[in-house]
């Protein structure tokens, strides 16, 4: 009798332990994690956002993570949670070593939404065309659950007042707030163009009085930026003050929008 109930005894086991791997593999839960690709000045400040998706409902209490870059270029000085999904956990803590900053935070309430979940602030010190790899050298939410799949992203260092373009293909006109802001020397606005359109950026004080041309130009669709570095079109630097940069696109000028920018000195 002994022998005739081991193969049904096997036969039961041999399914719980399937469907346990099944469930645990197909429904592992997963986050992404992205550093985009941007461009800076030569001495200037530039805040890079940590983006990641959806993560209501995943559980998410804490996080650490580690990004490397070459700190020949350009120099970690901090975190800020601004506009962050991670603002009510406060402000990270955070550790520069050589070329890498560590990041940590936790909050007693989890994460929810998608966007930003924090910025990492850079000094650029490299020269015009030096290129730097931001990159996850490692990425852990709570203590493992959910797994982090990540994407890295390109520094480029461009000439100061210039426009720099990126193919893509858009679902809709966006224009993303200035990093840094407040500024100084130089502040950089991204937008993306659904067509090929004219497209005009200009900067003004708080008084409305007209203080340079950033671009009037036409660009193809895709992703761009534009660079104020702070001078007015004398090219004299502006003193410390409120400013506003408005982009205008259309030939008849279908869409307009001003951001409001702090400049420092």
């Amino acid at each position: 009798m002994a022998k005739k109930s081991i193969k049904p005894l096997l036969y039961i086991l041999i399914t719980c332990v399937f469907c346990f791997i099944i469930n645990h593999t197909s429904y592992a839960q997963t986050v992404e994690v992205t550093l985009p690709d941007t461009t800076g000045v030569e001495g200037s400040t530039i805040s890079i956002p940590v983006r990641c998706n959806d993560v209501t409902a995943l559980g998410v209490y804490a996080y650490g993570l580690k990004v490397a870059y070459d700190q020949n270029i350009i120099t970690a000085t901090g975190v800020t949670v601004e506009e962050a999904i991670s603002l009510p956990w406060g402000t990270p803590t955070f550790n520069v070593e050589d070329g890498v900053i560590i990041v940590a935070a936790a909050g007693s309430e989890p994460l929810s939404g998608e966007g930003i979940l924090f910025f990492v602030n850079f000094i650029i010190n490299g020269a015009v065309g030096n290129n730097s790899i931001i990159q996850f050298a490692d990425v852990l939410f709570n203590e493992g659950d959910p797994i982090a799949v990540t994407s890295d992203g390109n520094l480029e260092i461009i000439p100061p007042t210039s426009i720099k373009s990126e193919p893509l293909i858009p679902k809709s006109f966006n224009i993303s707030p200035a990093y840094p802001n407040p500024f100084n020397p130089s502040t950089t606005v991204e937008f993306e163009l659904t067509a090929r359109s004219r497209i005009s950026v200009n900067v003004y004080d708080e008084l409305g009085r007209f203080i340079n041309s950033l671009a009037d130009e036409y660009l193809d669709m895709g992703r761009h930026y534009v660079t104020w570095d702070g001078y007015d079109q004398s090219h004299r630097e502006v003193s410390s003050g409120i400013y506003f940069i408005r982009i205008s696109t259309g030939k008849k000028i279908t869409t307009i929008t001003t951001l409001k920018v702090v400049k420092l000195n």
